[in-house]
């Protein structure tokens, strides 16, 4: 699942998302999160961050505006075991710590400055917790069309139409949300691509591993969709 992630991503495909992250962390909310990081001198964490592409990439993107990575504290957690030892292998600057994230995560009470959440399971109670007063939320999720012809094509699990709801409903003890922003993209993928993007994900295990399906095209336009909720700590 992880190496299949790993392929996929390196592909770009995701890489628009992160150009929207870095827009808000540094373009549209920058002047509210340098004065809530306090000199920058602030704590990102990433939760379910998988192999750390996502932090990875944020990182560089602090980089390019000129702000050093290294001015912040930067963590992720993840379940998975060999995902936090892949990703400690790819940034040895960056403190990664296996966490359930429907259990207590071991970091002080409002010790986190900017917190991301990429495509993973979520504990709104926990995020307030260590979420700084004023600190800010984003959440990456997908909406109904994301991957739709790969969910039609192998017939797949869909996107639970209540997610949007779940969210709004267990965030608003502890969060007002800022934006609500929707992003789509069609790209183009090999079967090879097609196959690691359902089995980067939960639908690895509707997949044979020891004979994965051929599949009779050399290219199939997919649909990549998301929302991208952008929450303050009230």
């Amino acid at each position: 699942m992880l190496k299949c992630r790993r392929r996929f991503l390196s592909t770009g495909a995701f890489d628009f998302i992160l150009e929207q992250i870095a827009v808000i962390f540094l373009g549209d909310y920058k002047d509210e999160i340098y004065k809530t990081c306090g000199d920058m001198n602030g704590v990102v964490l990433d939760v379910g961050c998988g192999e750390g592409y996502f932090l990875r990439k944020l990182k560089a993107a602090f980089t390019q505006k000129g702000i050093s990575a290294g001015e912040l504290q930067w963590y992720g957690l993840d379940i998975s075991k060999d995902a936090m030892k892949m990703a400690a292998r790819s940034d040895v600057t960056t403190q990664y710590f296996v966490c359930d994230v429907h259990h207590t995560i071991p970091l002080e009470d409002r010790s986190v400055t900017l917190l991301m959440n990429n495509f993973a399971p979520r504990n709104f109670k926990e995020f307030g917790r260590i979420l700084a007063p004023e600190g800010y939320c984003l959440i990456v999720t997908p909406t109904s069309e994301h991957l739709q012809e790969l969910r039609e094509y192998f017939k797949l699990i869909s996107v639970d139409s209540q997610k949007v709801r779940r969210i709004e409903d267990r965030s608003q003890s502890y969060f007002s949300i800022q934006d609500k922003l929707y992003y789509q993209r069609s790209i183009l993928l090999t079967p090879e691509r097609a196959l690691d993007a359902v089995r980067m994900g939960p639908n690895y295990w509707h997949i044979d591993q020891e004979k994965p399906p051929l599949l009779p095209f050399q290219s199939l336009r997919v649909t990549i969709s998301v929302l991208i909720y952008v929450m303050r700590r009230i």
